[in-house]
């Protein structure tokens, strides 16, 4: 019974994931997974922009619908580890890149720690404050989202704490959107972006 709700609840989830999709315009023929670099659809920064924050809700809505209405401590899959299977899909059919990264408390897993410069870039500017941080780099509109850990999320990344912390903890969801050659993203709006704190 227990396998049955959760194949249906996956079903259901990726179903309300394509009907976004296909609303949002990104839902055209698949890509091929083996294109060269310089075959690869590119976007401008503001189309990129768009996308990244479409699945940037995306993949936090169904991590939270996850974690709430399915996961069972030992009894199912890490939410996040379940949605990286998504992150390899959408990387192989539209080339945009997603992961999760360690901000302030200790990796779930090697793979999260943050490797390139801006992820180390970004870890910083999130615990100085900022909750999204955005840059054009190699090729990419990149996009890290802050990701508040607190209740049970703490219980499961930080379960070998002495004591409650005032701090707070944080995760970071990192998006990479291929944009065309020569795009770069506006100050103005760079600016506002590191610097825009999460609604009350």
């Amino acid at each position: 019974m227990t396998r049955s709700l959760s194949n249906i609840a996956f079903v259901a989830i990726a179903g309300l994931f394509g009907i976004v999709l296909l609303r949002s315009g990104l839902a055209e023929e698949r890509g091929v997974s083996d294109k060269s670099d310089k075959d690869i659809p590119r976007v401008s920064v503001e189309v990129a922009r768009d996308r990244a924050i479409l699945l940037q809700d995306v993949y936090l809505s169904t991590l939270d619908v996850i974690h709430h209405r399915y996961f069972h401590a030992e009894k199912a899959v890490i939410p996040a580890r379940a949605m990286e299977d998504i992150f390899k899909d959408m990387q192989k059919a539209r080339h945009i890149q997603a992961r999760w990264i360690a901000v302030n408390l200790k990796p779930m897993g090697v793979d999260h720690e943050p490797k390139s410069d801006f992820e180390k870039h970004s870890v910083l500017k999130i615990k100085t404050g900022s909750r999204t941080v955005e840059a054009v780099d190699g090729g990419y509109y990149r996009r890290t989202v802050a990701i508040p850990l607190t209740g049970k999320c703490i219980d499961c990344h930080d379960a070998f704490r002495e004591a409650a912390s005032p701090t707070s903890k944080f995760a970071g969801l990192v998006i990479s959107v291929p944009v065309k050659p020569g795009e770069t993203l506006p100050v103005e709006k760079a600016e506002s972006s590191v610097a825009e704190k999460p609604s009350k």
